[in-house]
């Protein structure tokens, strides 16, 4: 640094070191400085402006830039900083332009610089709307370095930014919340955190401007306690009674006591409570009967901190236009550890890695509601990664629910009676389901984990959610490699069924190539022909269509060329078209060159996949412990699969 910032802060000023993640302002694009033939327009970045921002820790605060060259860091600027569309800093294809280098500048009290907007093709629609002034919001985003805190009685405190950094500028659509200093954080990943210098002046002493030197009234201190906990008291009071949005900020804003806010709160769960507590039904002679479902407090924050953990994961991930529901907002920006202090009533400094550890400590060891919002989100997570897998054997078995471990039946394709006619009398006969004993059991299973207490104490969301889409990804995988080690039973022949002790694919079910066969038109013709010839239990015949054509990773590529939809050489090398709708799918677990068709499983599966009630994929369960290894949780999974028929399939061993 080429200035000596610190000397700014007189010797004895109480001050500290927090982390503080970028914050964004807005600022102005000139349309008519367009400059044709270089391809760059005029920006002015900063004016300066005082604007209201809110801190978790200190509630609402006036944030005031001074804008000087003493206070501002140009470097990052001045070396080609990006112009980035809408602060979406995780990918290259955001770069829409770049300052040029030299021309940021600070004048009369405001900051302007001159940009190079992007000529690549991709960014052109954007780039002409800047031109012809239609864009014309944009936003700076900055690190605060140095603040200087003022505070006074009955007044909103002054955090005056005495040394920052802009390090990029964004286009907008539209101009940012300036209560929000976290939007430059939102397109996908956690924001970085940087230190910055707090200072509080006391009695005369104040930290000079950097273009001035003013001075500050004496602070009472005893005051600007009484405020903090009057913030802190009726925050508290608020998320017990389930109140927010205006009615907390009118009370905040106005100085609303503690008492007067009770009373407020009091009167509002009182009024709630005529029309039901809890959930309850009201009857209105004018109305009618309607009911009303009330939520109370601890349900609401765990929703709306449970969701919030939840969208900042989705984001951390990488993900794009993440929505946060409105239970959620509140807590939108909130940290792990805020949340974990909000949830045991904690009130002190977050500041050094000791008390966030404590705080920590004491929201997983005790019987506060963190561990279940914490489990609960990551549950949401891993199922979502779980679902999204790709995994082969869902394509040819039918998806089933099991009300619990007992095996049960499975009703077959064609096991419903066949109809009979009506006698003279309007007599109407009674049918059976055809006879079949083949069985699904669902069995449970499970593996230990832990969650490291780095991730959690460091907030490593996107660290946390990578964990948890690895585990999903596996359990997927497992699960895939389990139905195919069925299919392979009996060198490829599949299990033994119940109902005939046959195998699926055997001679006698007419599913099974007599001789070994290269994948081609006449000998999935044959295939085709003899899953339509399959009867159903009591003799009617099916007609099964094949859907998929499943081969191991070597025949894979044999099977797509051949169902390409390209113009044959003669007509006898055709592939008709029908036959060209067939699915060609592959897996590595298939080894050799055996190829199988298989009807859709909706219409005649010959497996069943099962899950039990409830539980339709893998759930995480804490274990209550936070310690040296981590937040230590059990990965539970309840699956099962089996045979189930033969006649939606066709095996030839190939060639």
């Amino acid at each position: 640094m080429s200035r000596s910032r610190a000397a700014r802060i007189i010797a004895g000023m109480p001050k500290d070191v927090i982390n503080l993640p970028p914050a964004t302002r807005d600022a102005e694009l000139r349309a008519a400085s367009f400059n044709e033939a270089d391809n760059t327009i005029e920006v002015c970045w900063t004016t300066g402006a005082t604007v209201r921002r809110m801190s978790w820790r200190d509630g609402a605060y006036d944030e005031e830039l001074i804008v000087s060259p003493n206070a501002v860091r140009l470097e990052r600027l001045n070396a080609g900083a990006p112009l980035l569309n809408t602060h979406s800093q995780w990918d290259l294809k955001d770069v829409i332009g770049a300052v040029v280098p030299g021309t940021a500048r600070i004048e009369k009290g405001q900051g302007f610089a001159r940009v190079a907007l992007s000529k690549a093709p991709g960014d052109a629609d954007i780039v002409q709307k800047i031109r012809d002034g239609i864009i014309r919001n944009i936003s700076v985003g900055y690190i605060r370095h140095q603040i200087e805190k003022i505070e006074k009685d009955d007044e909103t405190p002054i955090w005056r930014v005495v040394d920052w950094e802009p390090h990029e500028i964004s286009a907008v659509p539209v101009p940012a919340d300036a209560g929000s200093q976290f939007r430059a954080a939102a397109a996908g990943k956690e924001a970085p955190l940087f230190p910055c210098a707090i200072s509080t002046p006391q009695g005369d002493e104040a930290m000079p401007d950097p273009t001035a030197a003013p001075t500050t009234s004496t602070q009472d201190t005893k005051a600007i306690r009484a405020e903090r906990e009057r913030v802190k008291e009726i925050n508290t009071i608020a998320r017990q009674a389930d109140l927010g949005g205006e009615d907390l900020d009118n009370a905040l804003e106005a100085g609303t006591s503690v008492e007067a806010f009770r009373k407020f709160a009091l009167d509002t769960m009182a009024e709630r409570s005529q029309v039901g507590i809890g959930t309850g039904v009201r009857a209105s002679a004018s109305e009618g009967s309607r009911i009303i479902v009330l939520r109370d407090g601890g349900e609401t924050r765990r929703q709306g901190m449970t969701q919030a953990i939840v969208a900042r994961m989705a984001r951390a991930s990488g993900q794009r236009d993440v929505q946060i529901p409105e239970v959620a907002r509140r807590y939108g920006e909130m940290g792990l550890v805020e949340m974990a202090a909000e949830c045991i009533g904690y009130r002190g400094n977050l500041r050094t890695t000791q008390q966030v550890q404590s705080v920590f400590d004491r929201a997983f060891l005790t019987t506060s509601d963190f561990p279940a919002i914490f489990t609960d989100a990551m549950n949401v997570r891993l199922l979502a990664r779980y679902q999204a897998a790709p995994v082969t054997y869902r394509r040819f078995a039918a998806r089933h629910i099991a009300s619990d471990f007992r095996p049960m039946a499975v009703v077959r394709a064609g096991d419903f009676p066949a109809l009979q006619p009506v006698g003279q009398s309007g007599e109407i006969k009674h049918g059976s389901f055809s006879e079949s004993k083949e069985q699904l059991k669902v069995d449970a299973y499970a593996v230990q984990m832990a969650i490291s207490r780095v991730m959690i104490v460091n907030d490593q969301l996107n660290a946390i959610d990578q964990v948890l889409g690895s585990a999903g990804d596996r359990v997927a995988d497992w699960e895939n490699v389990k139905a195919f080690a069925k299919l392979a039973e009996g060198s490829g022949a599949g299990p033994v069924l119940l109902t005939d002790n046959k195998r699926v694919f055997h001679t006698d079910h007419g599913n099974l190539a007599g001789t070994p066969s290269i994948i081609d038109i006449a000998n999935i013709g044959l295939g085709r022909a003899a899953m339509m010839k399959q009867k159903t239990l009591d003799g009617i015949l099916a007609n099964f269509q094949p859907k998929i054509l499943l081969t191991g990773a070597d025949k894979l590529t044999q099977a797509e060329q051949l169902l390409t939809s390209i113009t044959p050489a003669t007509n006898a090398t055709a592939v008709p078209e029908s036959m060209r709708r067939l699915e060609p799918v592959g897996d590595g677990n298939l080894e050799g060159n055996a190829w199988y068709l298989f009807a859709d499983p909706a219409v005649a599966p010959c497996f069943h996949y099962g899950y039990l009630e409830g539980y339709e994929g893998p759930r995480l369960t804490s274990e209550d412990q936070f310690g040296v290894q981590g937040f230590k949780v059990k990965l539970e999974h309840d699956f099962g699969i089996a045979a189930t028929d033969f006649r939606g399939g066709y095996r030839n061993p190939g060639a």
